[in-house]
C-alpha cells in the first residue's frame, strides 16, 4: 500500500511510521512530506493508495488543505489527522471529501489499519457508485436520445396542430366569431370560450345547456329565436338568423348565427355545428348609412324649399323696407304693421339660413382658434341666462389643441346644445362642458361615417335631464323634428349643429 503522509511534525510522523511497522501494513510504502505544496508535487508524479493529512501545515491550514488535495486527486481516499477532538470539525471534514477523521493521541496500530482499510474501501465503493451512476446516466442519455428521435415527428405534428388551433382561436377573436356544437335530441351544447366572450361572459358560463344562452337574448327577439328553434328538427336546417343580446353590463349587441345539421352515425343522432358572429359594428354602420341617406334626401329637399322660400321672402323684405321711405307720412298703425312685416320676413330669412346650414354645411371664415376661449365665453353667457336651478360645470384640458374653424358657427353649435340641455331640465339639474385632446383611431373612425382617424378636440356636453328615448335617437338630427311643444322649437337646432360639425370635418356621438 502506497501512503502519502502530509505532516509538518517530525515526531508525529515518526510515531505513525512506528505504528505502521507494528501493524499488518508493515510492508506499506510511506512517503512523508511536511508541506502541502510538496505533497501536491508528489501527487502529480506518483500514484498513492491513500493520503494521511494533517490540517495544520506551514503553508496551509484547516479544511483549505483538504479542499486542495481533493481538487488535485478527487478519487484518492483521504484520512484527516488532528490534535483536537472536535466533532463539528470531523463532520465538516467528511463533507469536504475526507473518508475518516483520526485524533493523533488516540492512534494505535489497530485503529490506524482499520481506518486506512475502511477509507480505501469507502472510497472504492464511492468510486464504483460514481462509475455506475455515470454508466447509468450515459444509458439514460442514449435512451432519451432514442426516444427524442422516435418522438420528433410526433412533436412536430402536435406543434403543427397546435399552431393551427392557435391561429383559429386568434382568427375567431379578431373576427369576433365563436363556434358551438349542439347534440339536438339531448339538448347538450358545447360552447367555445370565444363564443362566450361574444356575450361578455367568462368561459364555462353557459355550461352545457341552451337555456343560459337563451336568457341573454333581448326580450323582443326571444320569440323569433324560439320559433326558429322549434323548426330545426322539422326542417332539418340549422339556425340562420340575427338577433340582439344583452351583456352583463346592460349593453346591447347584435349576433348572427350560421349553422348546419349533420347526422352522427356513431351516436345515431343529429348534431348542429355552427358559429356566432358579433355584427354590432355592422349594424351600427348600416344604421348610420341609412340615417345619412335620409338626411341627405331631407337636405336636398330642404335646400330646394329654402331656395324657393328665399326667392319669395326677398321681395317681401325689400318692400317692407322701402314702403316707409316712399310714404314717410303714413300713420303709426300702418308703420307698425310694416315693422311687423319686416320682422317676420327677417325671421323667415334666418330660418332659411338654418336650413341651408344643415343642407350644405355653410362655409364661414375659418381661422386658427382656441376652443377653450370659446367655452369660457359660452360659460359666461349661460351663467347669465340659464335658471339658477341649473348648476354649470366646465373642465377644459389646459393643453388643448388649436382647431381651424369659424368662431360664429362653433359658438352657434355650443349655444344650441346648451339650450337643448336647459330645455331638458325644467326643474333644474346640472350641465357640464368638457374639452380634451383625443386621438381617433381606425376602429373608432369605422363606427362613424363622418369620422377621420387622427387628432381631434373632443367637446362633451352632458346634462341630467329627462334624456332621449332610444327609439327617437335616429331622428333627432332630422330637420323640423322636435319633441318640444308647438311654438317652443323649430326642429332645426340639431340639424344646424350637425351641418356645422360636418363642415368642420368632425362628427357627433349622442348617448
Amino acid at each position: 500500500m502506497a501512503i502519502l503522509l502530509i505532516e509538518d511534525s517530525l515526531a508525529d510522523a515518526r510515531l505513525l511510521q512506528e505504528v505502521l511497522k507494528g501493524s499488518a501494513l508493515t510492508e506499506s510504502h510511506l512517503v512523508h512530506v511536511q508541506r502541502l505544496q510538496v505533497a501536491i508535487d508528489h501527487l502529480t508524479r506518483e500514484d498513492f493508495d491513500i493520503v494521511l493529512l494533517d490540517l495544520t501545515l506551514p503553508d496551509s491550514y484547516g479544511l483549505a488543505s483538504l479542499d486542495t488535495v481533493t481538487a488535485v486527486t478527487p478519487h484518492l481516499p483521504i484520512v484527516v489527522l488532528t490534535n483536537t477532538n472536535d466533532d463539528e470539525l470531523a463532520v465538516r471534514a467528511v463533507r469536504h471529501g475526507a473518508q475518516d477523521y483520526l485524533i493523533k493521541r488516540q492512534i494505535n496500530s489497530e485503529v490506524l489499519v482499520r481506518a486506512l482499510r475502511y477509507a480505501i474501501e469507502r472510497k472504492q465503493s464511492a468510486e464504483d457508485l460514481r462509475i455506475a451512476n455515470e454508466t447509468l446516466e450515459l444509458r439514460v442519455q442514449q435512451r432519451t436520445a432514442e426516444l427524442k428521435a422516435a418522438n420528433e415527428s410526433l412533436w412536430q405534428e402536435i406543434a403543427w396542430r397546435q399552431q393551427i388551433q392557435d391561429r383559429l382561436a386568434l382568427a375567431q377573436q379578431v373576427g369576433k366569431i365563436g363556434t358551438f356544437e349542439w347534440l339536438l335530441p339531448e339538448h347538450q351544447v358545447l360552447w367555445t370560450a370565444e363564443l362566450e366572450a361574444l356575450y361578455g361572459l367568462q368561459p364555462g358560463s353557459f355550461g352545457d345547456r341552451p337555456s343560459p344562452w337563451l336568457e341573454r337574448i333581448y326580450p323582443e327577439d326571444r320569440g323569433r329565436v324560439d320559433v326558429a328553434m322549434e323548426q330545426i328538427l322539422n326542417s332539418g336546417q340549422g339556425l340562420n338568423l340575427e338577433f340582439r343580446i344583452i351583456w352583463p353590463d346592460g349593453e346591447l349587441h347584435w349576433i348572427a348565427i350560421t349553422s348546419s345539421i349533420f347526422d352522427d352515425p356513431l351516436r345515431q343522432t343529429q348534431r348542429m355545428i355552427g358559429l356566432h358572429m358579433d355584427i354590432t359594428e355592422k349594424k351600427q354602420l348600416e344604421a348610420q348609412f341609412l340615417r345619412a341617406q335620409r338626411l341627405e334626401s331631407l337636405g336636398t329637399l330642404a335646400s330646394g324649399i329654402a331656395h324657393d322660400l328665399n326667392n319669395i321672402l326677398t321681395p317681401v323684405l325689400s318692400v317692407a323696407q322701402l314702403l316707409p321711405l316712399k310714404f314717410p307720412n303714413i300713420n303709426d298703425q300702418t308703420r307698425n304693421l310694416l315693422t311687423i312685416l319686416e320682422t317676420s320676413a327677417r325671421r323667415g330669412s334666418d330660418l332659411i339660413k338654418q336650413i341651408l346650414s344643415f343642407a350644405r354645411g355653410i362655409e364661414g371664415k375659418r381661422v386658427c382658434l382656441q376652443v377653450s376661449h370659446l367655452i369660457t365665453e359660452i360659460r359666461h353667457i349661460i351663467r347669465q341666462t340659464l335658471p339658477k336651478s341649473i348648476d354649470i360645470f366646465v373642465e377644459v384640458d389646459p393643453d388643448l389643441w388649436m382647431v381651424n374653424g369659424d368662431v360664429t358657427q362653433l359658438h352657434q353649435v355650443l349655444m344650441n346644445l346648451c339650450v337643448n340641455a336647459r330645455d331638458a331640465m325644467p326643474h333644474g339639474g346640472s350641465l357640464s362642458i368638457t374639452a380634451a385632446n383625443v386621438m381617433v383611431d381606425d376602429a373608432l373612425a369605422r363606427q362613424h361615417l363622418d369620422a377621420i382617424a387622427g387628432p381631434h378636440v373632443e367637446v362633451t356636453i352632458t346634462d341630467t335631464g329627462m334624456g332621449i328615448a332610444p327609439a327617437l335617437l335616429p331622428r333627432i338630427f332630422d330637420p323640423f323634428f322636435t319633441t318640444k311643444e308647438i311654438g317652443k322649437g323649430t326642429g332645426l337646432g340639431l340639424s344646424a349643429v350637425l351641418g356645422i360639425v360636418r363642415s368642420h370635418g368632425g362628427f357627433i356621438d349622442v348617448q
